[in-house]
């Protein structure tokens, strides 16, 4: 909604400003995401904007919407990207296309803030997360096939996303900026031909 509503969001901004009463913002992360899967044929007008609206123009809004705030402390942002912005499967086509193109907005983010606010996208594999979880609702044995395509033979957990992100936003990786960082488990560099 924050992306389709106009006067949503600047109502949702104003509210963010009286909580954070003055101080900066040392770190923003964007971690929603819409995963409407169809394949080319099957995909909405309404498929492709609420997917671009979540996954892309929301993220730039509030960073955007929070820049002042950010830069005093010169802030990091960090966005949850995915593998599906660089390998990807049938049905995933508006999914995929808007995390290659949230990477895309993160280069395009730090050559524009400059040293201003760092911005850096960790793009995961799968992950143990609700939405997951629904996706592999009562098909265990899908889900013992997707641990297996992994190299450490395991789904990563939420906990590890988050070890990223504070080790990114921390003021140990000044020079980290304009990255994509892949979280997989090593499945990005594995081949799923036939043996």
């Amino acid at each position: 909604r924050y992306a389709a509503d106009e006067a949503y969001a600047t109502t949702q901004n104003a509210r963010i400003r009286e909580e954070l009463n003055g101080e900066p913002v040392a770190v923003l992360i964007h971690n929603a995401a819409a995963q409407i899967l169809g394949s080319t044929d099957e995909l909405t007008r309404a498929d492709w904007q609420t997917t671009l609206q979540v996954n892309l123009l929301a993220p730039f809004l509030l960073t955007q919407a929070l820049l002042p705030e950010l830069e005093r402390v010169q802030g990091s942002v960090i966005h949850i990207g995915s593998i599906h912005a660089r390998l990807t499967k049938p049905r995933f086509v508006a999914y995929a296309t808007s995390k290659a193109a949230l990477a895309g907005m993160t280069k395009a983010l730090a050559v524009d803030l400059g040293p201003r606010v760092r911005v850096n996208t960790i793009e995961p594999a799968a992950i143990e997360t609700a939405m997951l979880r629904e996706g592999f609702a009562g098909k265990p044995e899908l889900y013992a096939q997707l641990e297996g395509c992994h190299p450490q033979q395991r789904i990563g957990q939420p906990e590890e996303v988050a070890q990223l992100a504070l080790s990114i936003s921390s003021g140990a990786l000044q020079f980290l900026h304009g990255a994509t960082i892949n979280l997989d488990g090593g499945i990005s560099g594995r081949l799923h031909d036939p043996d």
